[in-house]
């Protein structure tokens, strides 16, 4: 029954696994409901046309890597199979990982306060090319959000909205 109701009051789904569709889809001919339209999120990972195309059997639209550049989003969405949307997000509050173990700490334990109040900013992460990520800790259980590096997230992608292929969406926030 509440899959009815959800289902009547959503015009789709995002999903983050490609099992989710396979109950969904079951759910919706148990009930006898329309199945709704499914959107694939950025968790599953596309950074090529194979995958793509794969995908493209399931969902309408699929959210590319935020830690892919505007450019590298925009011409793999050139590669998409017709039918297929693709939406970048260019890297604007993308919570790329979440995480139980806290990062600010310099050793193992809770509640060391190197995070500050709830909410702040953190001590930042960087990978071997260079790329910032902020972290949102929380210090009431050490646990820890890490964005989308500092350096995408300064981008204007507006720039781009004129000139976008009819297949492209611009998701600017996805927390």
């Amino acid at each position: 029954k509440n899959y009815e109701n959800l289902a009547k009051l959503s015009d789709g789904f995002l999903l983050g696994n490609i099992g989710d569709s396979e109950i969904i889809k079951e759910l919706s001919e148990k009930t006898g409901t329309q199945l709704p339209k499914l959107h694939g999120d950025y968790s599953l990972n596309v950074t090529n046309r194979e995958t793509a195309a794969y995908f493209s059997k399931t969902f309408e639209s699929i959210a590319l890597l935020p830690e892919l550049d505007i450019e590298a989003q925009l011409a793999l969405a050139g590669k998409f199979p017709q039918g297929l949307t693709a939406e970048i997000c260019p890297g604007h509050n993308i919570v790329v990982m979440r995480s139980e173990h806290c990062f600010a700490a310099e050793k193992e334990g809770y509640h060391c306060g190197r995070c500050g109040k709830q909410g702040d900013l953190a001590p930042a992460l960087s990978d071997i090319h260079g790329n910032i990520y902020p972290l949102v800790c929380n210090p009431l259980d050490c646990n820890c959000i890490m964005l989308a590096p500092r350096g995408k997230s300064e981008e204007n992608p507006l720039r781009y909205e004129k000139n976008l292929p009819e297949n492209v969406l611009l998701r600017f926030s996805i927390i």
